[in-house]
């Protein structure tokens, strides 16, 4: 064998390896790039989707123009007190959790803590209602049926 002949023999693992290496940084390349290009067409996070002025803003997307505005203004008039008892609840909510983790485990508290959850939760239902009702006293025929068809996401999990 000639010394031609083992340089060339030598050097077709490193053409092999440097295949496979410039394979693989084209993998992780075009991986880099098609989740940047994904990121940019994803819908911005609003935070978690669940508060009512998200909720308000829903129902307005579907009500025609006039109406989605006259909706917004009732919001917009009530919206410190809609975020203030949509707070009480979720605090009352934590209390029930706490009550429901603490030990020793306190029945009785477990039970009122739970009560006060279900009180919160109605009186964000009637500041919210109220808002509808009235918007939905100065609203068109359509807009009153857009916002008696509007259903909402079942619960996150």
């Amino acid at each position: 064998m000639s010394a031609q002949d083992t340089i060339a023999a030598e050097s077709r693992p490193r053409r092999g390896l440097l295949f496979w290496s410039l394979a693989l940084n084209m993998f992780f390349i075009c991986g880099v790039v098609a989740f940047s290009v994904a990121s940019l067409y994803k819908p911005a996070f609003r935070g978690g989707g669940g508060g009512p002025a998200y909720q308000f803003e829903r129902i307005a997307a579907r009500l025609p123009a006039q109406d989605a505005d006259r909706l917004k203004a009732a919001f917009a008039e009530r919206a410190s007190e809609v975020e203030e008892t949509h707070a009480a609840s979720h605090k009352a909510r934590d209390a029930m959790r706490l009550a429901l983790r603490a030990e020793p485990y306190d029945g009785d508290a477990t039970r009122k803590a739970m009560a006060d959850a279900q009180d919160a939760r109605r009186r964000l239902e009637t500041v919210i209602q109220a808002v509808i009702a009235s918007a939905a006293a100065d609203m068109s025929l359509e807009g009153r049926a857009q916002l008696a068809e509007w259903r909402a996401d079942p619960p996150r999990k």
